[in-house]
């Protein structure tokens, strides 16, 4: 056995790169321990277990961790725990609730399931609170810190009523409780929480109507109650703000609100365009009966002698007739015999085709 004293060389990294097991548990090493252990990719086991060590934040964010959450950690005295978006599982370890040192806990994209522990309700310091992404069913009652500034509890399996959790969380300034069962309505105590910015409770099951009491909160910038069973009206104040863009207030999440815009924009499109080409055509059909051949356009017309002729279909239709389809029909009196082609059927095409360029 050793008695190594000091401190842990903060580039302990450089020195062992390639190590895998480090234990110098059981010295008399003091200070902090260097981030630089975070960097040793080989490294698969570390025991710093009784030193004088202190270890303020842990983050092990982005890895494979997988399992319960380690008893180990509850000898600690952490500020920060940060375990998100591993294979974490099982349930919340109620040991987590004693460590009253804990100013932000983070561990949303597990597999957490159960109840949130009631031993929260003693985390007088803690200021963010995210365990989204998980498979939690319910909060405790008791749970609102004072402190509290961030929750963010999104796309888990909470049920039942809100209850009194978070009545006394008067910092509290996002509460993010979407993709959940939380059913009964939206507490009136809602108007408590002065500093409230981002209200999210969209995807659950509340009923009732929308408190007036929402008005009150003067920082309230996001409102998002879309896909519930509420009715009634919806507070004043909040139509006002929505006219003055001062809150968001969607009926559903943002991405659908913008494809809904998207494609109501293109069914107006698609009907005022229809409605013009109808207009055009109308007016197509009223003019070109009347209208006169330009001079510019005369050499390409079959010789009628002296009678100037016109697009009229009152004159033309005969001779349409047999250049199409080949039959010959009685020649109205007074024009002469002209000999009728494909030619003359692809001269008349330039001939409409050319008015309309001029």
């Amino acid at each position: 056995m050793n008695i190594f004293s000091g401190h842990i060389p903060v580039e302990v990294e450089a020195y062992l790169p390639s190590l895998t097991i480090l234990n110098i548990s059981r010295n008399a090493l003091e200070e902090n321990i260097p981030s630089s252990i975070g960097d040793m990719n080989s490294l698969k086991i570390l025991d710093l277990s009784y030193n004088h060590l202190n270890l303020y934040s842990l983050q092990l964010d982005g890895n494979y961790f997988s399992g319960k959450i380690p008893d180990s950690l509850s000898n600690t005295s952490l500020y920060g725990l940060y375990l998100s978006d591993n294979k974490l599982s099982g349930k919340i370890p109620s040991w987590l609730g004693n460590m009253t040192t804990l100013v932000e806990l983070a561990m949303p994209n597990n597999h957490l399931e159960g109840l949130i522990p009631p031993e929260f309700c003693h985390l007088n310091h803690l200021e963010v609170l995210n365990l989204a992404g998980n498979s939690l069913s319910s909060i405790p009652s008791c749970f609102s810190p004072l402190s509290l500034k961030q929750v963010h509890l999104s796309r888990n399996m909470l049920q039942g009523e809100l209850q009194d959790a978070f009545r006394n969380s008067s910092f509290l300034v996002t509460l993010d409780l979407g993709y959940n069962r939380i059913n009964g309505s939206i507490p009136n105590w809602i108007f408590r929480l002065f500093n409230l910015t981002y209200l999210i409770l969209n995807n659950n099951n509340l009923q009732g109507s929308v408190p007036i009491q929402l008005c009150q909160l003067d920082q309230l910038r996001l409102v998002n109650l879309s896909h519930n069973d509420l009715f009634g009206h919806i507070p004043p104040c909040l139509m006002t703000a929505l006219r003055d863009k001062d809150y968001v207030i969607p009926d559903s999440n943002s991405t659908d609100i913008e494809e809904e815009n998207d494609f109501m924009d293109m069914d107006i499109f698609y009907i005022s365009f229809t409605v013009s080409y109808i207009i055009v055509l109308l007016a197509i059909a009223a003019v070109l009966p009347y209208a006169q051949v330009p001079s510019s356009v005369k050499y390409m017309l079959p010789d009628y002698g002296d009678e100037k002729p016109s697009l009229k279909p009152k004159k033309w239709s005969n001779e349409i007739d047999e250049i199409f389809t080949g039959k010959k029909r009685k020649k109205p009196e007074g024009i002469q015999s002209h000999k009728s082609n494909k030619d003359d059927a692809v001269e008349l095409r330039w001939v409409v085709a050319l008015f309309w360029l001029e």
